[in-house]
């Protein structure tokens, strides 16, 4: 199979948890941040969203110079609406999604540079960099998000679990549910005679 179809499904799964994440996200608490250094809830779940879209520096250019008028003239955006956000994904994510059709399997292996004029910060194959910054790139926000979301309640795990159990059980859920049901199923242990029973309790007549 062609690499940019195992990398469109598997860009389908981490959208599909970006999108149930973010139609969680408050209405009302956009400037909210646990940190004074904290991206805002804002600037967070915008991220989170527009994240698919850097598919055309990696996959349509050979390098990004941070030096460049372009990249120096970039502000990062801060959505202050559900719909707004979740209109993002979608178009970030269709947009990666044209470029991945568009990408061969050789072009995968071209060399896909990062640097700040003539510092250079990474090197690699355009795979990996895909693979890096865009769908674990993904995983790392939404995982940052699901905290955020779960930190402004007054009771932060009550409001953390059930944000975490996007698409599927949480490791901690599971584990309970795999130990609770082991321990249903075991069977009883027999129980041990004491030396004293085994020799025979003696008679108090």
């Amino acid at each position: 199979m062609p690499v940019n179809q195992l990398l469109l499904a598997e860009l389908e799964l981490e959208v599909q948890a970006n999108r149930e994440l973010l139609e969680r996200l408050p209405e009302g608490k956009w400037d909210w941040k646990p940190h004074a250094k904290s991206m805002t809830l804002s600037r967070l779940a915008t991220h989170v969203a527009e994240i698919p879209s850097w598919s055309k520096s990696i996959l349509m250019a050979d390098e990004i110079d941070f030096m460049s008028p372009e990249m120096q003239a970039w502000v990062p955006r801060e959505m202050q609406s559900r719909e707004e956000i979740l209109a993002e994904l979608e178009t970030a994510a269709e947009t990666c999604r044209g470029h991945l059709e568009a990408t061969s399997d050789e072009d995968f292996e071209q060399v896909w540079t990062m640097k700040a004029g003539d510092q250079v910060a990474m090197q690699d194959k355009k795979y990996m960099v895909f693979r890096r910054q865009v769908l674990n790139h993904m995983v790392h926000h939404r995982a940052q998000l699901g905290v955020f979301l779960g930190l402004p309640d007054d009771s932060p795990r009550s409001a953390m679990w059930p944000i975490l159990r996007v698409g599927q059980p949480s490791p901690r859920a599971f584990f309970l549910r795999r130990r609770n049901h082991t321990m249903m199923k075991a069977p009883a242990r027999p129980r041990i005679q004491s030396h004293s029973e085994s020799a025979g309790a003696p008679s108090s007549s």
